[in-house]
């Protein structure tokens, strides 16, 4: 289950070839370099939780928040990580910046190649995707220092002593633009 969805990818993080009012009404019909989105984002989902909460307890809540009636510590976690109202989420972030990185080249039988476009030349997404990051990494120091009032509700679901050691430190670190 896709805790996100195409309508998270706006403004900052608009994926290229999508826009709301397009022909795309579904990521079923949008390909980054031949992938299909929906796997994309069920992918890079999966591995932004196994970050955040470790293993043992994103497992749990991928099992629980598909339930046709979750219990309340997971809509919790869920409501906290994914805005829906807004349509922000650090998932749509994390997703958005792989899509980004995926996309600058393409695979053929001769190695990667860059694609050409006439009248434009190429441009990196660095600068977008240290945006995305960074954000990304806003939201989630939100989210470990609610976890971590928390944390009790939900130590039977981890091996950890405390969330320091459950969040992988690669979620919580800025990118410097400037390096």
């Amino acid at each position: 289950m896709n805790l996100i969805d195409s309508s998270y990818f706006i403004d900052e993080i608009a994926l290229p070839g999508f826009k709301s009012e397009s022909k795309y009404q579904t990521f079923d019909d949008i390909t980054v370099n031949g992938m299909n989105l929906t796997r994309f984002i069920s992918v890079h989902q999966k591995h932004f939780l196994h970050l955040l909460l470790g293993e043992k307890l994103a497992n749990a809540f991928l099992r629980e928040i598909s339930a046709e009636s979750p219990s309340e510590i997971w809509t919790d976690i869920k409501n906290h990580l994914v805005d829906s109202e807004l349509k922000i989420s650090p998932i749509a972030n994390y997703v958005y910046f792989f899509v980004m990185r995926y996309g600058v080249t393409y695979t053929s039988p001769s190695g990667e190649k860059k694609g050409k476009s006439d009248y434009a030349y190429n441009a990196s997404p660095r600068d977008k995707c240290i945006f995305a990051w960074n954000a990304m990494v806003d939201m989630n120091i939100c989210f470990a220092e609610w976890l971590l009032l928390n944390f009790d509700r939900y130590r039977e679901f981890t091996d950890s002593y405390s969330i320091a050691c459950m969040i992988n430190p690669e979620l919580l670190e800025f990118i410097n633009p400037c390096i």
